[in-house]
């Protein structure tokens, strides 16, 4: 179909603290490097593209390749702010990005400022990115700032934003009416596995509550010469799947989709390293043991929580960092570096060997 095109994406959460975040995330970099985009196309981003911290070097590797490909792909990038691009500043008391890699990118505008107005395409755009308030809930500081009436002929064309919306998902809390969002198309990020006409599901599901039999990026034609927009739905491989394995069962391999990251979880009288032992080319993201059990309440006592790998060489992910980025670090201030690293690896082993010493005794 001719005209001009947005694509919407949705919460992604880079992560490469673990590593089959890394193998996921260098899974989807590759299915949108193959994605047939037609010409001059705009990209939005719901939000949460990376999870709360740049953790080394391979993190801004990703971002750069991820960028990258966006820019190869799409004329203009507008990235709106998650609650997992921020940090609160406790000295100043505002929010402050997580990350700066995007603001030095010419074709790239980071959408922080809330109820932020656009027009692209000859569409107005509404943004209301994510806001971190020590006093109010999110709903609050935006109610301060919608109009108090507005008249259908001014609503906004479409609304994207990271905001959990009323009646979306039962459990959360702090959430928006919809009926206060003033656009006649909503598109939102920040819940990840549900089904809501309003709400973007996440690219993948980072936990087994979060999966879904199907997941879409959006897509909205715009062409002047017809009444309406077209928006379409761009199925997105099932990048994480989570299976369950008894210990000492072998893991059966089939024939499955290669964007596929496959994570399990082992139930068994055995511990973690263990498992990690028993499945070496698995990923391994829990052990659930069955022998230690509530008596009273029979639920199931997780003896790690951890995800695919606690970073106990903490050096090595220093100096993979210093490689990847290439940063250029004085030799005093690299012996305390590393001897800070040092004192934190032997504080996490000491930490990780007492809360599972804690769950035998219990």
């Amino acid at each position: 179909m001719s005209g001009k095109s947005i694509y919407v994406i949705p919460d992604i959460h880079f992560q490469t603290n673990t590593s089959w975040g890394l193998e996921v995330g260098k899974n989807f970099i590759k299915w949108l490097s193959n994605l047939e985009v037609q010409e001059k196309a705009d990209v939005i981003l719901l939000g949460d593209i990376g999870d709360l911290f740049l953790s080394n070097g391979s993190t801004v590797r990703l971002f750069e390749q991820f960028h990258n490909i966006l820019s190869l792909k799409f004329h203009r990038i507008f990235i709106v702010v998650g609650n997992h691009d921020l940090k609160l500043n406790t000295k100043t008391g505002k929010s402050e990005l997580v990350y700066d890699y995007y603001y030095e990118k010419e074709n790239t505008t980071i959408i922080y400022k809330p109820y932020s107005t656009y027009e692209i395409f000859n569409r107005n755009m509404l943004f209301l990115p994510h806001i971190i308030s020590e006093s109010l809930k999110v709903e609050d500081e935006y109610k301060k700032l919608f109009p108090t009436s507005l008249e259908p002929d001014s609503f906004f064309d479409y609304a994207f934003g990271h905001i959990a919306l009323e009646g979306a998902l039962p459990r959360i809390a702090s959430t928006l009416s919809v009926d206060m969002v003033p656009a006649k198309y909503i598109f939102m990020g920040h819940l990840h596995g549900i089904n809501h006409h309003n709400h973007v599901e996440s690219v993948w599901a980072c936990d087994q509550s979060e999966e879904l039999p199907e997941r879409f990026i959006r897509k909205i034609t715009i062409n002047d010469k017809v009444e309406e927009d077209v928006i379409e739905k761009i199925p997105l491989p099932l990048f994480t799947k989570f299976e369950n394995i008894t210990f000492p069962n072998k893991i059966i391999e089939n024939n499955s989709d290669p964007h596929t990251t496959k994570l399990y979880t082992v139930y068994g009288n055995i511990g973690l390293q263990l498992a990690r032992d028993t499945y070496p080319n698995n990923h391994i993201i829990k052990v659930v043991n069955t022998l230690l059990m509530n008596n009273k309440n029979k639920e199931e006592v997780n003896l790690q929580l951890d995800e695919d790998f606690t970073i106990q060489d903490l050096d090595k992910v220093y100096e993979e960092m210093k490689k990847e980025t290439k940063i250029k670090v004085s030799e005093k201030a690299d012996t305390i570096i590393l001897n800070l690293l040092k004192i934190k690896e032997e504080i996490t082993n000491k930490d990780v060997k007492k809360r599972r010493r804690i769950l035998v005794e219990e």
